[in-house]
């Protein structure tokens, strides 16, 4: 069985300050808003800065950073695997990959490399900074498979875990696009 286009998504989410004043900001914004029930909706969207391709211990992938008006700074450093990746060896990276030792230190340069631009932005900054650390594996979806239009509403774990599976948008060419969710520092549960 073959996943198609999978890629892992690392983040990081610090708590920076009481509040991101996004207007001191000279930075696109994002537009979330979907009209489905219970999506989520954000009356003053973040912003968000692509801060282009990192490599780090020899794993190449795009760093985005979105900056959220309630004082919380997002880090995503994806990594594309493939287009076709045989299960057994995205399972291996997907178990591998958050596990690795250096990232700690690769997010907290790249969240101090951002200082600069927000000075004068956060508004009551916080003098320990909490964070939270997660990773979303995504696929297009799986070489032949076959399957129905993927239902609508919450999706238990695979395992009874931490984690879980999400369709993501219609099902195309008989494949079913998928999500999985992991929150860290724990095992990928499948």
């Amino acid at each position: 069985m073959n996943l198609l286009s999978p890629h892992i998504a690392l983040y990081r989410l610090y708590d920076l300050a009481d509040e991101i004043d996004l207007s001191r900001l000279a930075t696109p914004r994002l537009r979330l808003s979907r009209p489905r029930l219970g999506a989520v909706r954000f009356e003053n969207p973040p912003a968000q800065l692509e801060l282009g391709v990192r490599s780090v211990e020899g794993i190449s992938g795009l760093l985005t950073a979105r900056l959220y008006e309630f004082g919380v700074a997002s880090l995503s450093f994806r990594v594309h695997l493939g287009e076709k990746v045989p299960w057994e060896a995205f399972l291996e990276k997907a178990l591998a990959l958050p596990e690795l030792p250096f990232w700690e230190g690769f997010f907290l340069a790249e969240l101090l490399a951002l200082e600069p631009y927000l000075q004068g932005a956060l508004l009551h900054p916080e003098k320990k900074r909490l964070s939270e650390e997660f990773t979303v594996y995504h696929a297009l979806g799986i070489e032949g498979g076959k399957s129905p239009r993927p239902p609508c509403g919450p999706h238990p774990p695979l395992d009874g875990g931490q984690g879980g599976v999400r369709p993501r948008g219609p099902a195309g060419d008989g494949a079913l696009p998928l999500q999985l969710l992991h929150r860290g520092p724990g095992p990928f549960g499948l």
